[in-house]
């Protein structure tokens, strides 16, 4: 891991952020890589967020403001893809808690409902 150009933090795996976010998701992903965890399809989606968070300008607080933002671009997709986002962001909540950060942790009970179109 190293400071690239602009101060983006760069992985050896050419992971990039910019974002106020950026040293907190690297250490975010670290941390669950030294847990066994690959996060390479977490890691996209948490480019895609790094990214969103730069449009915005968001300062580096994980408020209801900036995960509503971004799970509101994901309105028209699968169920399932959005509720792999708001897991994603629960467990970046949860980290950023447990390292004393302020995190708004997406509740479960405004979860969207799968549909199961299932017929015999």
């Amino acid at each position: 891991m190293y400071l690239g150009l602009g101060g983006a933090i760069v992985k050896k795996d050419k992971t990039c952020f910019s974002s106020n976010f950026a040293h907190l998701l690297q250490s975010f992903i670290a941390e669950k890589n030294s847990l066994g965890y690959k996060y390479e399809s977490e890691c996209c989606i948490l480019q895609h967020f790094d990214r969103y968070c730069m449009e915005a300008s968001q300062p580096a607080i994980l408020d209801k403001v900036i995960v509503d933002g971004y799970l509101s671009q994901y309105a028209n997709r699968s169920t399932k893809t959005t509720l792999n986002k708001i897991g994603l962001l629960r467990q970046f909540a949860f980290y950023l808690q447990r390292n004393g950060h302020d995190a708004y942790v997406f509740p479960t009970e405004l979860f969207p409902k799968e549909e199961h179109l299932f017929t015999p």
